[in-house]
Protein backbone atom coordinates (compact mmCIF):
# COMPACT_ATOMS: atom_id res chain seq x y z
CA UNK A 1 0.00 0.00 0.00
CA UNK A 2 1.01 3.83 -0.54
CA UNK A 3 0.14 6.82 0.78
CA UNK A 4 0.62 10.49 -0.16
CA UNK A 5 -0.25 14.16 0.02
CA UNK A 6 0.19 16.28 -3.22
CA UNK A 7 -0.05 20.17 -3.96
CA UNK A 8 1.68 21.71 -1.40
CA UNK A 9 -0.37 21.40 1.58
CA UNK A 10 1.88 22.93 3.51
CA UNK A 11 1.01 26.55 2.56
CA UNK A 12 -2.89 26.12 3.61
CA UNK A 13 -1.15 26.67 7.56
CA UNK A 14 -1.26 30.18 6.94
CA UNK A 15 -5.08 30.63 5.29
CA UNK A 16 -6.17 28.44 8.98
CA UNK A 17 -5.63 31.55 11.30
CA UNK A 18 -9.77 32.62 10.48
CA UNK A 19 -12.02 30.25 10.80
CA UNK A 20 -13.25 28.55 7.29
CA UNK A 21 -16.11 26.64 6.56
CA UNK A 22 -15.88 23.20 5.77
CA UNK A 23 -18.14 21.96 3.68
CA UNK A 24 -17.96 17.38 2.85
CA UNK A 25 -19.50 15.96 0.33
CA UNK A 26 -18.75 11.77 0.54
CA UNK A 27 -20.02 8.90 -1.20
CA UNK A 28 -19.75 5.08 -0.20
CA UNK A 29 -19.36 3.05 -3.95
CA UNK A 30 -19.94 -0.49 -2.11
CA UNK A 31 -23.37 -0.65 -2.32
CA UNK A 32 -23.34 -4.41 -1.09
CA UNK A 33 -21.98 -3.69 2.55
CA UNK A 34 -24.80 -5.93 4.39
CA UNK A 35 -23.72 -9.44 2.56
CA UNK A 36 -20.56 -8.95 1.53
CA UNK A 37 -17.65 -9.02 4.11
CA UNK A 38 -14.95 -7.71 1.91
CA UNK A 39 -16.37 -4.20 1.80
CA UNK A 40 -17.63 -3.98 5.16
CA UNK A 41 -14.14 -2.40 5.78
CA UNK A 42 -14.85 0.38 3.43
CA UNK A 43 -18.29 1.36 5.20
CA UNK A 44 -16.38 1.83 8.51
CA UNK A 45 -13.79 3.64 6.80
CA UNK A 46 -17.12 5.76 5.63
CA UNK A 47 -17.89 6.47 9.40
CA UNK A 48 -14.56 6.77 10.75
CA UNK A 49 -13.37 9.78 8.27
CA UNK A 50 -17.31 11.71 8.79
CA UNK A 51 -16.10 11.49 12.43
CA UNK A 52 -12.51 12.67 11.63
CA UNK A 53 -13.80 15.31 9.49
CA UNK A 54 -15.93 16.55 12.17
CA UNK A 55 -18.41 18.84 9.63
CA UNK A 56 -21.34 20.22 10.57
CA UNK A 57 -24.61 18.16 8.95
CA UNK A 58 -26.35 20.70 7.36
CA UNK A 59 -22.70 21.31 5.34
CA UNK A 60 -22.51 17.70 4.60
CA UNK A 61 -23.38 15.21 2.45
CA UNK A 62 -23.03 10.94 2.38
CA UNK A 63 -24.26 9.42 -0.22
CA UNK A 64 -24.51 5.58 -0.37
CA UNK A 65 -26.53 2.71 -1.72
CA UNK A 66 -27.47 0.70 1.51
CA UNK A 67 -28.37 2.29 5.37
CA UNK A 68 -24.96 1.65 7.32
CA UNK A 69 -26.56 0.53 10.40
CA UNK A 70 -26.83 -3.20 8.88
CA UNK A 71 -23.00 -3.06 9.36
CA UNK A 72 -23.62 -4.17 12.86
CA UNK A 73 -20.83 -2.91 15.15
CA UNK A 74 -18.75 -0.17 13.35
CA UNK A 75 -14.97 -0.72 14.88
CA UNK A 76 -11.94 0.78 13.82
CA UNK A 77 -8.24 -0.34 14.51
CA UNK A 78 -5.47 -3.25 14.49
CA UNK A 79 -6.98 -6.43 16.23
CA UNK A 80 -3.60 -6.69 18.17
CA UNK A 81 -4.42 -3.59 20.35
CA UNK A 82 -7.15 -1.63 21.30
CA UNK A 83 -9.46 -0.47 18.86
CA UNK A 84 -12.67 2.27 19.33
CA UNK A 85 -16.08 1.86 18.29
CA UNK A 86 -17.84 4.60 16.78
CA UNK A 87 -21.55 4.92 17.22
CA UNK A 88 -23.04 6.91 14.68
CA UNK A 89 -26.25 8.29 14.46
CA UNK A 90 -28.37 8.22 11.44
CA UNK A 91 -26.24 10.30 8.67
CA UNK A 92 -26.14 8.70 5.32
CA UNK A 93 -28.40 9.58 2.46
CA UNK A 94 -29.44 6.32 1.04
CA UNK A 95 -30.40 6.46 -2.30
CA UNK A 96 -30.91 3.93 -5.23
CA UNK A 97 -27.53 2.89 -6.65
CA UNK A 98 -27.90 3.76 -10.85
CA UNK A 99 -28.56 7.60 -9.26
CA UNK A 100 -25.63 7.72 -7.57
CA UNK A 101 -23.15 9.18 -9.37
CA UNK A 102 -25.56 11.81 -11.09
CA UNK A 103 -26.56 12.58 -7.21
CA UNK A 104 -22.95 13.07 -6.19
CA UNK A 105 -21.79 15.11 -9.26
CA UNK A 106 -24.67 17.51 -8.46
CA UNK A 107 -23.88 17.88 -4.54
CA UNK A 108 -20.45 18.96 -5.30
CA UNK A 109 -21.00 21.19 -7.85
CA UNK A 110 -23.60 23.00 -5.73
CA UNK A 111 -21.25 22.22 -2.70
CA UNK A 112 -18.33 24.20 -5.03
CA UNK A 113 -20.45 26.88 -5.82
CA UNK A 114 -20.85 28.29 -2.10
CA UNK A 115 -17.27 28.25 -1.78
CA UNK A 116 -15.48 31.72 -0.22
CA UNK A 117 -11.78 31.66 -0.76
CA UNK A 118 -11.50 30.88 2.97
CA UNK A 119 -13.71 27.97 2.98
CA UNK A 120 -12.82 24.08 2.70
CA UNK A 121 -14.73 21.66 0.34
CA UNK A 122 -13.93 17.80 1.43
CA UNK A 123 -14.44 15.44 -1.14
CA UNK A 124 -14.22 11.67 0.26
CA UNK A 125 -14.65 8.67 -2.37
CA UNK A 126 -14.38 5.74 0.08
CA UNK A 127 -15.05 2.03 -2.16
CA UNK A 128 -13.07 0.00 -4.95
CA UNK A 129 -11.20 1.29 -8.01
CA UNK A 130 -10.43 0.13 -11.33
CA UNK A 131 -6.79 -1.00 -12.17
CA UNK A 132 -7.19 -0.43 -15.93
CA UNK A 133 -7.95 3.54 -15.35
CA UNK A 134 -7.84 4.35 -11.67
CA UNK A 135 -11.30 5.24 -12.26
CA UNK A 136 -14.11 5.28 -9.01
CA UNK A 137 -16.50 2.10 -8.91
CA UNK A 138 -19.90 2.69 -7.84
CA UNK A 139 -22.32 -0.06 -7.85
CA UNK A 140 -22.11 -3.81 -8.46
CA UNK A 141 -22.25 -5.96 -11.76
CA UNK A 142 -24.98 -4.67 -13.94
CA UNK A 143 -25.95 -1.92 -11.57
CA UNK A 144 -22.00 -0.17 -11.88
CA UNK A 145 -21.04 2.89 -13.46
CA UNK A 146 -17.69 4.96 -13.07
CA UNK A 147 -17.04 8.11 -11.72
CA UNK A 148 -14.11 9.56 -13.45
CA UNK A 149 -11.04 12.44 -12.19
CA UNK A 150 -12.18 14.32 -15.33
CA UNK A 151 -15.83 13.98 -14.57
CA UNK A 152 -15.05 15.42 -10.57
CA UNK A 153 -12.63 18.24 -12.15
CA UNK A 154 -15.81 19.49 -13.75
CA UNK A 155 -17.59 19.44 -11.12
CA UNK A 156 -15.29 22.05 -8.87
CA UNK A 157 -14.09 24.26 -11.81
CA UNK A 158 -15.88 27.43 -10.81
CA UNK A 159 -14.79 27.48 -7.14
CA UNK A 160 -13.11 29.76 -5.10
CA UNK A 161 -12.23 27.63 -2.31
CA UNK A 162 -9.83 25.18 -0.95
CA UNK A 163 -10.42 21.54 -1.98
CA UNK A 164 -9.31 18.36 -0.43
CA UNK A 165 -10.31 14.98 -1.86
CA UNK A 166 -9.42 11.80 0.53
CA UNK A 167 -9.63 8.59 -1.94
CA UNK A 168 -9.49 5.53 -0.04
CA UNK A 169 -9.68 3.22 -3.43
CA UNK A 170 -7.21 1.04 -4.96
CA UNK A 171 -5.12 2.85 -7.53
CA UNK A 172 -6.05 6.34 -6.08
CA UNK A 173 -2.93 7.78 -6.77
CA UNK A 174 -3.79 7.96 -10.00
CA UNK A 175 -6.44 10.96 -8.73
CA UNK A 176 -3.41 13.59 -8.89
CA UNK A 177 -5.18 16.76 -9.82
CA UNK A 178 -4.43 20.88 -9.86
CA UNK A 179 -7.75 21.49 -8.73
CA UNK A 180 -7.06 19.71 -5.32
CA UNK A 181 -5.06 18.54 -2.20
CA UNK A 182 -5.08 14.50 -3.01
CA UNK A 183 -4.52 12.41 0.16
CA UNK A 184 -5.06 8.97 -1.24
CA UNK A 185 -4.55 5.03 -0.07
CA UNK A 186 -2.61 4.06 -2.59
CA UNK A 187 -0.26 4.42 -5.55
CA UNK A 188 -1.72 4.64 -8.95
CA UNK A 189 -0.22 0.99 -9.48
CA UNK A 190 -1.35 -0.65 -6.18
CA UNK A 191 -4.15 -2.04 -3.97
CA UNK A 192 -4.87 -0.46 -0.52
CA UNK A 193 -5.81 -2.83 1.60
CA UNK A 194 -7.89 -3.45 4.67
CA UNK A 195 -6.05 -3.90 8.40
CA UNK A 196 -6.03 -7.61 9.31
CA UNK A 197 -8.86 -9.43 9.82
CA UNK A 198 -9.94 -9.50 13.50
CA UNK A 199 -11.27 -12.56 15.91
CA UNK A 200 -14.41 -12.59 13.98
CA UNK A 201 -13.13 -12.77 10.85
CA UNK A 202 -14.39 -9.25 10.18
CA UNK A 203 -11.84 -6.32 9.02
CA UNK A 204 -12.13 -3.37 11.00
CA UNK A 205 -11.11 -0.28 8.50
CA UNK A 206 -8.62 0.70 5.85
CA UNK A 207 -5.03 0.83 6.93
CA UNK A 208 -4.52 4.18 5.78
CA UNK A 209 -7.67 5.89 7.70
CA UNK A 210 -6.62 4.23 10.79
CA UNK A 211 -3.42 5.74 10.12
CA UNK A 212 -5.10 9.46 9.38
CA UNK A 213 -6.87 9.10 12.62
CA UNK A 214 -3.82 8.00 14.80
CA UNK A 215 -1.37 10.75 13.21
CA UNK A 216 -4.21 13.06 13.82
CA UNK A 217 -4.12 12.61 17.52
CA UNK A 218 -0.47 12.63 17.80
CA UNK A 219 -1.07 16.27 16.42
CA UNK A 220 -2.79 17.04 19.61
CA UNK A 221 -0.40 14.80 21.58
CA UNK A 222 -2.79 11.92 22.11
CA UNK A 223 -1.44 8.57 21.53
CA UNK A 224 -3.21 6.90 19.81
CA UNK A 225 -3.73 2.76 20.09
CA UNK A 226 -1.13 0.51 17.79
CA UNK A 227 0.57 -2.78 18.29
CA UNK A 228 3.71 -3.61 19.24
CA UNK A 229 6.12 -4.91 17.08
CA UNK A 230 7.00 -8.16 16.03
CA UNK A 231 10.74 -9.87 16.17
CA UNK A 232 12.72 -11.62 13.90
CA UNK A 233 11.13 -14.91 15.31
CA UNK A 234 7.29 -14.08 14.69
CA UNK A 235 6.76 -12.47 18.94
CA UNK A 236 4.83 -9.93 19.41
CA UNK A 237 5.22 -7.81 22.72
CA UNK A 238 2.55 -6.15 24.31
CA UNK A 239 0.87 -3.58 22.62
CA UNK A 240 1.93 0.22 22.79
CA UNK A 241 1.09 2.36 25.50
CA UNK A 242 -1.83 5.26 25.06
CA UNK A 243 -3.71 7.72 26.47
CA UNK A 244 -6.84 6.96 24.13
CA UNK A 245 -10.94 6.93 25.25
CA UNK A 246 -12.51 8.28 27.84
CA UNK A 247 -11.06 5.90 30.73
CA UNK A 248 -7.66 7.39 29.98
CA UNK A 249 -8.74 11.35 29.68
CA UNK A 250 -6.22 13.65 28.10
CA UNK A 251 -6.46 16.88 27.57
CA UNK A 252 -5.62 17.80 23.44
CA UNK A 253 -3.23 20.95 23.06
CA UNK A 254 -1.62 21.36 19.16
CA UNK A 255 2.12 20.49 18.97
CA UNK A 256 4.22 22.58 16.57
CA UNK A 257 5.55 21.94 14.35
CA UNK A 258 3.20 19.19 13.31
CA UNK A 259 4.24 16.25 12.52
CA UNK A 260 4.51 14.59 8.56
CA UNK A 261 1.98 12.14 7.83
CA UNK A 262 4.63 10.56 5.70
CA UNK A 263 6.88 9.87 8.66
CA UNK A 264 4.04 8.93 11.34
CA UNK A 265 2.97 6.09 8.63
CA UNK A 266 6.57 5.12 8.50
CA UNK A 267 6.84 4.79 12.11
CA UNK A 268 3.53 2.76 12.10
CA UNK A 269 5.00 0.66 9.92
CA UNK A 270 7.91 -0.15 11.93
CA UNK A 271 6.10 -0.44 14.72
CA UNK A 272 3.57 -3.28 13.48
CA UNK A 273 6.64 -5.16 11.92
CA UNK A 274 5.28 -8.02 10.11
CA UNK A 275 1.44 -7.59 9.59
CA UNK A 276 1.56 -5.47 6.62
CA UNK A 277 4.43 -7.16 4.67
CA UNK A 278 2.29 -6.56 1.25
CA UNK A 279 1.46 -3.37 2.42
CA UNK A 280 5.06 -1.30 1.56
CA UNK A 281 4.11 1.69 1.75
CA UNK A 282 5.65 4.43 -0.48
CA UNK A 283 4.89 8.12 -1.52
CA UNK A 284 5.04 10.16 -4.57
CA UNK A 285 7.20 12.71 -4.22
CA UNK A 286 5.57 16.08 -2.21
CA UNK A 287 5.84 18.46 0.60
CA UNK A 288 5.77 15.88 3.24
CA UNK A 289 8.62 17.15 5.72
CA UNK A 290 6.80 20.79 6.14
CA UNK A 291 4.44 20.85 8.72
CA UNK A 292 1.11 20.38 7.20
CA UNK A 293 -2.53 21.34 7.98
CA UNK A 294 -5.24 18.56 7.23
CA UNK A 295 -8.99 19.71 6.78
CA UNK A 296 -10.03 17.64 10.31
CA UNK A 297 -11.55 18.90 13.31
CA UNK A 298 -9.16 19.87 15.86
CA UNK A 299 -9.02 17.43 19.14
CA UNK A 300 -8.92 20.64 21.00
CA UNK A 301 -12.64 21.91 20.03
CA UNK A 302 -15.34 21.47 22.30
CA UNK A 303 -17.03 19.27 19.81
CA UNK A 304 -14.77 16.77 19.22
CA UNK A 305 -14.79 13.04 20.49
CA UNK A 306 -12.95 11.38 18.49
CA UNK A 307 -10.12 10.87 21.15
CA UNK A 308 -13.16 9.92 23.84
CA UNK A 309 -14.69 7.10 21.99
CA UNK A 310 -14.89 3.66 24.00
CA UNK A 311 -12.08 1.06 23.59
CA UNK A 312 -12.98 -2.13 22.40
CA UNK A 313 -9.79 -4.83 23.76
CA UNK A 314 -7.37 -6.73 21.60
CA UNK A 315 -8.94 -9.45 18.90
CA UNK A 316 -7.48 -13.22 19.37
CA UNK A 317 -5.05 -13.72 16.16
CA UNK A 318 -7.02 -15.65 13.87
CA UNK A 319 -4.36 -17.77 11.22
CA UNK A 320 -6.41 -20.30 9.38
CA UNK A 321 -3.45 -21.87 8.40
CA UNK A 322 -2.07 -22.20 12.20
CA UNK A 323 -5.44 -22.09 14.83
CA UNK A 324 -7.17 -25.25 14.71
CA UNK A 325 -10.70 -24.50 12.77
CA UNK A 326 -11.86 -26.54 15.93
CA UNK A 327 -13.44 -24.00 18.65
CA UNK A 328 -13.64 -25.52 21.54
CA UNK A 329 -14.46 -24.13 25.04
CA UNK A 330 -13.60 -26.07 27.87
CA UNK A 331 -16.56 -25.07 30.89
CA UNK A 332 -17.72 -26.40 33.78
CA UNK A 333 -21.50 -28.13 33.14
CA UNK A 334 -23.01 -25.93 35.70
CA UNK A 335 -21.76 -22.34 35.83
CA UNK A 336 -22.57 -20.55 39.07
CA UNK A 337 -25.44 -17.28 38.46
CA UNK A 338 -25.32 -15.79 42.16
CA UNK A 339 -26.25 -12.24 40.68
CA UNK A 340 -29.74 -11.39 42.19
CA UNK A 341 -29.25 -12.75 45.61
CA UNK A 342 -27.18 -11.61 48.39
CA UNK A 343 -24.10 -14.55 48.66
CA UNK A 344 -23.88 -16.64 51.89
CA UNK A 345 -21.49 -17.21 53.85
CA UNK A 346 -19.23 -19.47 52.66
CA UNK A 347 -19.84 -17.93 49.18
CA UNK A 348 -18.47 -15.05 50.59
CA UNK A 349 -15.50 -16.29 52.40
CA UNK A 350 -15.03 -18.23 48.66
CA UNK A 351 -14.84 -14.92 46.70
CA UNK A 352 -12.01 -13.17 49.24
CA UNK A 353 -10.19 -15.87 49.11
CA UNK A 354 -10.08 -15.88 45.43
CA UNK A 355 -10.01 -12.21 44.91
CA UNK A 356 -7.25 -12.43 47.51
CA UNK A 357 -5.08 -15.07 45.08
CA UNK A 358 -5.92 -12.38 42.10
CA UNK A 359 -4.25 -9.47 44.41
CA UNK A 360 -0.99 -11.93 45.24
CA UNK A 361 -0.77 -12.59 41.92
CA UNK A 362 -1.64 -9.64 40.02
CA UNK A 363 -2.04 -11.06 36.28
CA UNK A 364 -0.90 -9.57 32.89
CA UNK A 365 -1.73 -5.97 32.33
CA UNK A 366 -4.02 -6.62 29.56
CA UNK A 367 -7.38 -5.18 28.87
CA UNK A 368 -9.32 -8.15 29.52
CA UNK A 369 -8.02 -8.36 32.97
CA UNK A 370 -8.67 -5.11 34.01
CA UNK A 371 -12.33 -5.51 35.13
CA UNK A 372 -11.32 -8.70 37.16
CA UNK A 373 -8.27 -7.34 39.23
CA UNK A 374 -10.64 -3.81 39.59
CA UNK A 375 -13.31 -6.10 41.54
CA UNK A 376 -11.04 -8.22 43.22
CA UNK A 377 -9.07 -5.12 44.62
CA UNK A 378 -13.01 -3.51 45.42
CA UNK A 379 -13.81 -6.67 47.60
CA UNK A 380 -11.00 -6.77 49.73
CA UNK A 381 -9.76 -2.84 50.05
CA UNK A 382 -12.97 -0.92 49.35
CA UNK A 383 -14.29 -0.24 52.63
CA UNK A 384 -11.53 0.26 54.57
CA UNK A 385 -10.40 2.45 51.88
CA UNK A 386 -13.59 4.54 52.43
CA UNK A 387 -14.67 3.13 48.21
CA UNK A 388 -18.05 2.12 47.31
CA UNK A 389 -17.85 -1.85 47.62
CA UNK A 390 -19.15 -4.41 45.48
CA UNK A 391 -23.42 -4.31 45.39
CA UNK A 392 -24.22 -8.07 45.62
CA UNK A 393 -24.71 -8.43 41.92
CA UNK A 394 -21.76 -7.53 41.03
CA UNK A 395 -19.96 -9.91 43.74
CA UNK A 396 -22.14 -12.75 42.09
CA UNK A 397 -21.03 -12.23 38.96
CA UNK A 398 -17.65 -11.87 40.20
CA UNK A 399 -17.93 -15.32 42.08
CA UNK A 400 -19.17 -16.71 38.69
CA UNK A 401 -16.16 -15.40 36.40
CA UNK A 402 -13.47 -16.79 39.43
CA UNK A 403 -15.25 -20.45 39.59
CA UNK A 404 -15.02 -20.45 35.42
CA UNK A 405 -11.10 -19.58 36.09
CA UNK A 406 -10.92 -22.19 38.48
CA UNK A 407 -12.53 -24.89 36.56
CA UNK A 408 -10.46 -24.34 33.50
CA UNK A 409 -7.48 -24.78 35.13
CA UNK A 410 -8.34 -28.05 36.52
CA UNK A 411 -9.49 -28.76 32.99
CA UNK A 412 -5.81 -27.65 32.08
CA UNK A 413 -4.17 -29.50 34.30
CA UNK A 414 -5.51 -32.65 33.71
CA UNK A 415 -5.09 -32.68 29.67
CA UNK A 416 -1.29 -31.87 30.84
CA UNK A 417 -1.42 -34.94 32.95
CA UNK A 418 -3.01 -37.13 30.40
CA UNK A 419 -0.60 -36.50 27.65
CA UNK A 420 2.31 -37.47 29.99
CA UNK A 421 3.50 -34.02 31.21
CA UNK A 422 3.54 -34.81 35.00
CA UNK A 423 7.18 -33.70 35.08
CA UNK A 424 7.01 -30.84 32.58
CA UNK A 425 3.96 -29.51 35.22
CA UNK A 426 5.95 -29.98 38.19
CA UNK A 427 8.86 -27.69 37.30
CA UNK A 428 7.07 -24.97 35.80
CA UNK A 429 3.83 -25.41 38.44
CA UNK A 430 0.27 -25.48 38.24
CA UNK A 431 -1.78 -22.86 35.76
CA UNK A 432 -2.60 -20.76 38.88
CA UNK A 433 -0.35 -18.85 41.00
CA UNK A 434 3.10 -17.23 39.37
CA UNK A 435 1.68 -18.60 36.15
CA UNK A 436 -1.16 -16.73 36.09
CA UNK A 437 1.35 -13.88 35.36
CA UNK A 438 2.44 -14.55 32.23
CA UNK A 439 1.48 -13.36 29.31
CA UNK A 440 0.17 -15.74 26.53
CA UNK A 441 2.53 -15.53 23.81
CA UNK A 442 0.42 -15.42 20.52
CA UNK A 443 2.93 -17.11 18.49
CA UNK A 444 3.54 -19.66 21.60
CA UNK A 445 -0.56 -20.54 21.20
CA UNK A 446 -0.70 -21.06 17.09
CA UNK A 447 2.62 -23.23 16.81
CA UNK A 448 1.02 -25.40 20.05
CA UNK A 449 -2.46 -25.52 17.77
CA UNK A 450 -0.10 -26.31 14.33
CA UNK A 451 1.37 -28.88 16.71
CA UNK A 452 -1.70 -30.52 17.64
CA UNK A 453 -2.03 -29.08 21.02
CA UNK A 454 -5.32 -27.20 20.96
CA UNK A 455 -4.52 -24.82 23.40
CA UNK A 456 -7.31 -22.59 21.98
CA UNK A 457 -10.32 -24.71 23.34
CA UNK A 458 -9.09 -23.04 26.68
CA UNK A 459 -9.42 -19.29 25.86
CA UNK A 460 -13.05 -18.59 28.02
CA UNK A 461 -15.17 -15.40 26.40
CA UNK A 462 -16.35 -13.69 29.23
CA UNK A 463 -18.47 -11.01 27.46
CA UNK A 464 -19.02 -9.80 24.45
CA UNK A 465 -15.29 -8.62 24.03
CA UNK A 466 -13.16 -10.06 26.77
CA UNK A 467 -11.30 -13.47 26.34
CA UNK A 468 -9.37 -14.50 29.29
CA UNK A 469 -6.02 -16.74 27.60
CA UNK A 470 -4.04 -17.26 30.52
CA UNK A 471 -4.79 -21.00 30.98
CA UNK A 472 -4.21 -21.31 27.20
CA UNK A 473 -0.90 -19.88 27.76
CA UNK A 474 0.25 -22.07 30.32
CA UNK A 475 -0.75 -25.00 28.50
CA UNK A 476 1.79 -23.99 25.57
CA UNK A 477 4.36 -23.20 27.66
CA UNK A 478 4.16 -27.05 29.21
CA UNK A 479 3.72 -28.05 25.95
CA UNK A 480 6.97 -26.01 25.16
CA UNK A 481 8.81 -27.47 27.83
CA UNK A 482 8.03 -30.92 26.54
CA UNK A 483 9.77 -30.61 24.10
CA UNK A 484 7.14 -29.41 21.61
CA UNK A 485 5.84 -32.52 20.73
CA UNK A 486 3.61 -33.47 17.86
CA UNK A 487 0.21 -34.32 19.07
CA UNK A 488 -2.07 -36.53 17.05
CA UNK A 489 -5.79 -35.97 16.99
CA UNK A 490 -6.76 -39.66 18.71
CA UNK A 491 -4.23 -38.84 21.69
CA UNK A 492 -5.76 -35.26 21.71
CA UNK A 493 -9.20 -36.38 21.85
CA UNK A 494 -8.20 -39.07 24.55
CA UNK A 495 -6.86 -36.33 27.28
CA UNK A 496 -10.27 -34.17 26.55
CA UNK A 497 -12.13 -37.35 27.07
CA UNK A 498 -11.08 -38.10 30.07
CA UNK A 499 -11.35 -34.95 31.73
CA UNK A 500 -14.90 -35.62 31.01
CA UNK A 501 -14.70 -37.95 33.69
CA UNK A 502 -14.46 -35.12 36.75
CA UNK A 503 -17.50 -33.53 35.44
CA UNK A 504 -16.37 -31.39 33.02
CA UNK A 505 -17.94 -31.23 29.34
CA UNK A 506 -16.95 -29.85 26.24
CA UNK A 507 -19.41 -27.30 24.75
CA UNK A 508 -19.10 -25.73 21.46
CA UNK A 509 -19.00 -22.11 20.72
CA UNK A 510 -19.98 -20.46 17.19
Amino acid sequence: MSSFLSRGSHLLCSRFHCSPTVYVCGILGSADIASNGEDLWQAIDFVALRQLIGARDDKSIWLCGAPIHTCGNIILGDPACDRFQLNPPTFERVMPVEELRDEYLLEVLKAALKLKRSDILVLVLVGHGDPSAGSFIIGEKEMQSMLTKKLLERAVTETKGTIFLINTACYSGSWESPCWTLLAAAASHEEAPSIAASGSGKCRGGFFTNALIAEHMHEFGINAPRPASVDDTGYRGPQCTHDFSSEKPTNPSRRLPKPSLRDWIHQLQDDIGRVYTTANITFLPCSSSEPHSLPFLPLNSPKATLHCLPCIPPSLPTEPALFSTANTIILPSKLPTQELTKLSASDEAELVEMAMDILRFMPPSVPSEHRVALRSWKVIHAVQRGEEPLGEMEKGRLLSVLRNRECCRKCALSIARNLGWEKEVAELGGPGGKQSQLVARHTLLEEAEASGCLVRSLIVQEGPVRVWTSVAGWLARVWDAAGRPIITVEDWEQAVEEVHSVQFVCSIVA
